[in-house]
């Protein structure tokens, strides 16, 4: 059975398409951590309760991998993979970890909603070009928004 957030995830996809040649950290990111992302702000407005952003945080917290573990992990292993072991499984970061960094410097920096109005902007400005997080950043500080890389330290305990 599919979940709500989970089709709309889906859905996303087709506004956001584009040919992505590889399967590195950059391409998962902007593939899929961005879209989970949306979506979840979406679902969010929408829904006052239960919200899907408190339950990427809850699959985050019994990760028992360290940031050193991570790190490797996500540098020699470039498919979104699926593991009963944590040290084997990069799923979680791009569709939990990345979408509540992402989250959590929003709402540092403005909230939600503006933030991922700014987002969007960017992923269809890029639609012709390749997404990179230079670009993202760069894009991101025209908007007003400082210290963006900072959503890619890999530190995962909150």
């Amino acid at each position: 059975m599919f979940y709500n957030e989970t089709l709309l995830h889906e859905c996303l996809h087709t506004c956001f398409t584009r040919k992505f040649k590889t399967n590195s950290f950059e391409d998962n990111f902007f593939k899929e951590s961005t879209i989970e992302y949306i979506a979840s702000v979406i679902f969010d407005c929408r829904k006052s309760n239960d919200s899907i952003l408190i339950k990427h945080e809850e699959n985050i917290r019994d990760k028992y991998i360290s940031d050193k573990q991570l790190k490797h992990l996500l540098r020699s292993e470039h498919e979104i993979s699926v593991s009963c072991i944590d040290s084997l499984n990069t799923y979680w970061v791009y569709y939990d970890l990345m979408p509540l960094k992402l989250h959590n410097y929003a709402v540092a920096n403005g909230g939600d909603r503006r933030f991922c109005q700014a987002l969007i902007e960017y992923l269809n400005l890029q639609l012709s070009s390749k997404y990179t997080i230079g670009s993202f950043n760069a894009f991101m500080r025209k908007k007003g928004y400082k210290n963006v890389d900072a959503i890619f330290n890999l530190h995962h305990k909150f």
